[in-house]
């Protein structure tokens, strides 16, 4: 008589890489037919989410559903000081920050000008061949590029191949952060000089 195997054997747990590569995918698919404006909007929107995500797993968390960290007028309300501190932290470097920099500009751009400039004009275009640049080194970037779909398509598809590219890098970040340890309820610690 032979033994069934338990079935937690033989179910795959599901990989979370795999799991964001497909994020990523259906939410390209989801702005490929939308306007310049859209796009940029859009991406900043999930790179923003996603930094939210990371900073609200990282820090201690809120005893509340309402986090006034980061809702209304808080000090961590606004995709910039996101950015920051996720650099600061240490989640992310110079390169990181700078690149999600330029994308935040470029949206806000969008988002203050009524006109229905391309992402091919002038100061867009620049500000994406400054973005692209250090992607175009990494042999991974090809791979996002054919697997978005994004080749040869001028600024825009740089532009959605970086988006893709930062959001698979801050799903991973994602995934393995962890919460800063909080220390014992001892009162308060007081640091005397020469101690």
């Amino acid at each position: 008589m032979t033994e069934a195997k338990p079935v937690a054997a033989t179910v795959k747990a599901p990989d979370p890489f795999n799991e964001a590569i497909a994020r990523v995918l259906a939410f390209s698919q989801e702005y490929k037919n939308e306007t310049d404006r859209a796009c940029v909007v859009l991406g900043a929107a999930s790179l923003d989410h996603l930094l939210t995500q990371i900073l609200s797993k990282h820090l201690r968390p809120c005893p509340n559903d309402n986090d006034p960290l980061f809702d209304g007028n808080g000090p961590l309300s606004t995709f910039s000081s996101r950015i920051m501190l996720t650099y600061r932290l240490g989640l992310i470097d110079e390169t990181f920050t700078r690149t999600l920099h330029l994308i935040r500009k470029i949206r806000n751009d969008y988002a203050h000008d009524v006109s229905s400039s391309k992402l091919s004009d002038g100061q867009h275009a620049n500000r994406i061949r400054e973005i692209v640049r250090p992607f175009r080194a990494e042999p991974s970037f090809a791979t996002i590029e054919r697997a978005l779909g994004t080749e040869g398509r001028g600024p825009r598809g740089d532009l959605e191949a970086v988006l893709g590219s930062l959001s698979l890098r801050l799903e991973a970040i994602l995934h393995f952060v962890e919460t800063l340890p909080v220390r014992p309820k001892s009162g308060i610690f007081i640091v005397t000089k020469g101690e």
